[in-house]
């Protein structure tokens, strides 16, 4: 009964990960009704369930019968597997209820970065604040200094870049997300997941041959798998 729980809230986070990942980008309100992106339909409850409806619609607007978009039972399905994982890792705590919060974040700015190559940079900022308070009240502030090491070693690098190249080689909403994330692991295991989210962001844009590829996501993923090598 726990796992179903835990998989129905996950089921939730990814439905609301959805919302935005589709509003933030066009500016819409996060707090309207749930419509069709296409028809503009409002949408019952019945039409919202988590992967049962899509199911049952085959995919399609139950109006228009226009095609729905997958990225919203992907990401349901990425929200329950996150929520499961963090449920066997940490049971239920408050420690699994503040990373699944942190994780939607990171996987909401980890697709609009992927999708629009746009970082939203508020969201982002908003999960750090919480990320903040939190190793408030499980340690100190001097926790929050600790996982800032990276993030300063990674603010260097981007001015001296620019110095040399002038142009902007790391963005703010990178760095940001970096802070995020070393707020996450803490300082002990924060460059692990710099590196790896770095080499495969490497190897990825090698294969795809681009001269950008959006980072946010690599670094999401480092940091997931980063959280389960710690003992």
């Amino acid at each position: 009964m726990d796992w179903l729980f835990v998989g129905m809230i996950g089921l939730c986070m990814g439905s609301f990960v959805a919302v935005l990942f589709v509003r933030i980008p066009q500016s819409e309100n996060l707090f309207t009704r749930s419509h069709c992106i296409t028809c503009g339909a409002r949408l019952c409850f019945y039409h919202l369930v988590p992967l049962l409806s899509f199911a049952f619609l085959r995919g399609k607007c139950a109006f228009c019968h226009q095609n729905i978009s997958p990225f919203y039972p992907i990401l349901e399905f990425f929200g329950m597997s996150i929520s499961l994982a963090l449920f066997w890792r940490f049971g239920f705590s408050s420690e699994y209820i503040i990373l699944l919060i942190l994780f939607a974040i990171m996987l909401a700015a980890s697709t609009i970065d992927w999708q629009h190559e746009r970082v939203s940079g508020a969201l982002l900022f908003c999960g750090l604040i919480l990320a903040y308070f939190y190793l408030l009240y499980i340690d100190s502030v001097y926790a929050i200094l600790h996982s800032l090491d990276v993030v300063g070693a990674v603010a260097l690098l981007s001015v001296m870049l620019y110095s040399f190249t002038g142009r902007k080689s790391i963005g703010d909403g990178d760095i940001v997300a970096i802070a995020l994330s070393s707020a996450i692991l803490g300082s002990q295991y924060n460059y692990l997941a710099l590196f790896l989210a770095s080499s495969m962001a490497l190897l990825s844009l090698l294969c795809v041959q681009r001269q950008r590829i959006a980072f946010i996501p690599f670094l999401s993923i480092a940091t997931f798998m980063v959280l389960f090598w710690i003992p």
